[in-house]
């Protein structure tokens, strides 16, 4: 699996090796303007992530985690995007 956007943003944006994290954007657009780099791959690793426990969306202000959401329900599918909600 091809890992280089998640490789950047978790070097970029990492906290505790934490993909979805926010604490080094600078804000919701910058935050929005890294997950959108993320390729389809990227998003199906990371949901991996978050539905193994690795990962949470729990550290996320509102606004960044409903912009990953609808990145994941546009890329994706509306279903994985839910599911994301009910972690």
């Amino acid at each position: 699996m091809r890992r280089s956007h998640l490789s950047w943003f978790r070097t970029s944006f990492q906290v505790s090796h934490s993909p979805v994290s926010n604490h080094f954007s600078t804000g919701a657009k910058d935050f929005r303007n890294s997950v959108e780099r993320l390729t389809k791959e990227d998003l199906v690793y990371l949901l991996g992530l978050i539905r193994d426990g690795s990962e949470s969306l729990q550290c996320l202000p509102p606004d960044c985690a409903g912009l990953l959401i609808d990145l994941v329900a546009r890329e994706l599918c509306a279903g994985a995007a839910t599911e994301v909600l009910e972690i």
